[in-house]
C-alpha cells in the first residue's frame, strides 16, 4: 500500500515534469500571426485569442510546477520523515488525493484549450474556430463525467486506506 502510493506520487511528479518541459518552450516562443487572420477577425478578437492562448499556457505551466512541488513534498515526507508504518498509514490518510487528480486533469484541459486558441491565430481561423468549439464541447462533457470519476477514485483510496488501518490496528 505504501509503496504503491509512493509510486503514484512519483508518477504524478514525472508526468507534471513532462508537462513543464513541453510548455516552457511554448511560453518563450514568439507570436506569429497567420496572414489570413487579419482579414477574418478584427484586432480586438485577435488580441483576445492570443490572451486566452497565453493565459491557458501559463495556467497549465504554473499548475504543473505546483504538482511537481506537491508530489515531491509528499513523496519525501513518506520516504524520509515517517519513521514507522503506522505513521506512514496515518500520513497517507491525510494526503488530499483529490488535489492531485483534479490538478492533473486541469493541466490537460488547459493545454488542449490553449492549443485550439493557438490554432486560431497561428494556423487558420476557420480551423481554429472549429477546433475551439469542439474542444469546449468535449471539455464540457468531460467535466460532467470527470467529477464522478474523481469521486470514485477517492472512494477507492479511502476504502484501501481504511482496510490497511484496520489491519495495522489488529496487529497491535
Amino acid at each position: 500500500m505504501i509503496e504503491s502510493f509512493q509510486s503514484q506520487l512519483l508518477n504524478y511528479g514525472i508526468i507534471s515534469g513532462l508537462y513543464f518541459t513541453i510548455l516552457f518552450p511554448l511560453v518563450l516562443s514568439p507570436i506569429i500571426i497567420s496572414p489570413y487572420l487579419e482579414s477574418f477577425f478584427n484586432p480586438i478578437a485577435i488580441k483576445l485569442f492570443i490572451y486566452i492562448h497565453y493565459c491557458c499556457i501559463y495556467y497549465a505551466l504554473m499548475q504543473s510546477l505546483s504538482l511537481i512541488y506537491q508530489a515531491s513534498r509528499y513523496y519525501l515526507h513518506l520516504t524520509i520523515w515517517m519513521p514507522n508504518i503506522e505513521l506512514k498509514y496515518w500520513y497517507i490518510n491525510t494526503i488530499p488525493i483529490k488535489i492531485f487528480i483534479i490538478t492533473a486533469n486541469s493541466i490537460i484541459k488547459f493545454i488542449i484549450l490553449s492549443l485550439s486558441f493557438g490554432i486560431t491565430y497561428g494556423v487558420s481561423p476557420v480551423t481554429g474556430l472549429i477546433s475551439t468549439v469542439l474542444v469546449l464541447y468535449s471539455l464540457w462533457q468531460h467535466t460532467k463525467t470527470s467529477l464522478m470519476d474523481t469521486e470514485i477514485c477517492i472512494k477507492i483510496h479511502n476504502y484501501v486506506c481504511n482496510f490497511f488501518n484496520k489491519k495495522v490496528e489488529r496487529i497491535n
